[in-house]
């Protein structure tokens, strides 16, 4: 199971091409708290835009009492990726709101067409339950922010939206054009989702 923990890490900062990922429990999180154990840690690659390869530590937890193990991720990435959020966002905003066809985006050598045409599939198909579980977490934090009045009818509408929203989350505005606004979204959903 897969903790999306926040962490700001920009990658110029990056030494040797690794990058130690966080190793402290949210407290979001049902794990916080509650009896735990470190259990290693891992290695993930990952793809930056400009196609060099980093490496992520990835800190492991293990609770007794459910007996699972949880991995906790950086929040820039998503859970069985081996790209960062801002490549998958790009791709998908590409495709979607700028009407770039998938051939074209996968025109550079990382990511292939199936990859982002995945994406492009997981993300379409996720987003009226991402829509209302992100509304639901704005909600439980900001109680001016109020819920769209008129039901969002296309999916350029809805994305749109949801893209546009990641502003009332998000202290510092610099830091969504390093990480991308969907780590924040994922974080949002991931924290929400936790409490189900």
């Amino acid at each position: 199971m897969q903790i999306i923990s926040l962490f700001t890490q920009f990658f110029k900062t990056i030494s040797n091409g690794i990058l130690h990922g966080p190793n402290v429990i949210p407290d979001w999180h049902p794990l916080y708290g509650r009896k735990h154990y470190s259990w290693g840690t891992y290695k993930r690659k990952l793809r930056l835009y400009d196609s060099t390869t980093i490496t992520v530590i990835i800190y492991r937890f293990y609770c007794p009492e459910g007996r699972k193990t949880y991995s906790l991720l950086p929040f820039f990435i998503t859970s069985y990726q081996r790209h960062i959020n801002t490549v998958i966002e790009d791709c998908i905003l590409g495709h979607i709101l700028e009407r770039k066809s998938l051939n074209s985006l996968s025109s550079h050598p990382v990511p292939k067409y199936r990859t982002i045409r995945r994406w492009v599939n997981n993300f379409i198909y996720s987003i009226d339950y991402n829509l209302l579980i992100f509304e639901q977490y704005l909600c439980s934090r900001l109680p001016s922010y109020n819920i769209a009045d008129s039901p969002l009818k296309t999916l350029t509408q809805k994305v749109i939206y949801l893209f546009d929203n990641v502003k009332h989350i998000i202290n510092n505005p610099d830091s969504y054009h390093v990480h991308g606004k969907l780590s924040y979204i994922n974080h949002a959903i991931a924290v929400e989702t936790a409490k189900l």
